[in-house]
């Protein structure tokens, strides 16, 4: 298929066995422009108009299924499939802001600042509604047993999904709480008072540090290996040891604020209000730059490989 992107490659001889596997990326605009490419070629394979145009706020990869948050709906494709289109499961009275899912139920966090409970079992058929935040739950992740969301009324919730109750809320972020991520030691949490802040998830849930080096939003975070990886309005990626917390290295090469990071096979996807996406070498001492790839002119805010 003939598109108008653009592949910028960067001496990736040493990347090609990593990217020649079968794998895809998915990125979505915040217009609901989704395009599907190729790892290996960098090559655009499909795009397809998805969810209501400025309301895309969350992209979730399970199995083979793609879920979209989009204004009150979230809509689910098959990526085995041709990118079909399943259904539209509606559960909200505002916007998605925030999805997890395991073997047994999808939830999603809304701004109405509720979070909606789905049975992936039986058809997504909405089986609870929790509430506890007072604003809008824009991030969550799941830990096991435990449901961690992040809202914009400050605080971070833990719930047990066995059932449904709060377990704990953590304080001391003076912004929302805009990403979580967690590994086998930490929760980590990103908020728009531009820190950082990592959680031991014992009994008392201390915080271990709070990182203060972005100057902007902490809009993205992810682990791998010893590493804590960071995106930011800033403009900037930042690698972390997560065992000193002391920076390893800053990438400056996007434009505008960073959207979302995700990791696969050893690199760093990473997305941007500067209509690019970047793949990125975490086995190499330098992080190089392997590949960028360019056929966006909108803000492109999430991303997944599969």
């Amino acid at each position: 298929m003939e598109t108008s992107s653009e592949i910028k490659d960067f001496d990736i001889i040493d990347d090609m066995e990593k990217l020649s596997i079968e794998k895809q990326i998915v990125t979505v605009s915040k217009l609901g422009t989704t395009k599907i490419w190729s790892t290996a070629s960098g090559k655009e394979l499909k795009t397809v108009i998805t969810g209501k145009p400025g309301s895309i706020n969350a992209l979730l990869l399970h199995n083979d299924l793609l879920f979209i948050g989009s204004k009150n709906i979230t809509e689910v494709y098959d990526l085995k499939d041709d990118f079909k289109k399943l259904r539209e499961i509606i559960g909200h009275t505002d916007w998605i802001a925030s999805l997890a899912h395991n073997e047994k139920y999808l939830f999603t966090g809304s701004y109405d600042s509720t979070i909606s409970v789905y049975d992936a079992k039986n058809d997504y058929i909405k089986i609870s509604t929790l509430t506890g935040h007072s604003q809008r739950v824009f991030s969550m992740i799941l830990r096991g047993e435990t449901l961690v969301t992040g809202s914009n009324d400050h605080s971070i919730k833990f719930w047990d999904i066995n059932n449904f109750e709060i377990v704990k809320t953590l304080t001391g972020h003076t912004g929302y709480i805009n990403c979580l991520t967690s590994n086998d030691a930490f929760v980590i949490s990103g908020s728009s008072d531009k820190t950082i802040k990592v959680w031991i998830p014992d009994v008392e849930c201390t915080c271990l540090v709070t990182l203060t080096n972005h100057k902007e939003y902490i809009n993205s975070l992810v682990t791998y290996q010893n590493m804590l990886i960071s995106g930011s309005f800033d403009k900037t990626i930042i690698i972390w040891n997560i065992c000193s917390f002391s920076i390893i290295k800053t990438l400056y090469d996007h434009t505008d604020s960073i959207g979302g990071l995700h990791i696969n096979m050893d690199i760093l996807y990473s997305c941007s209000n500067d209509s690019a996406i970047k793949l990125w070498d975490l086995k190499d001492e330098d992080f190089k730059l392997i590949k960028t790839l360019e056929g966006y002119t909108e803000i492109v805010w999430c991303i997944a490989v599969f």
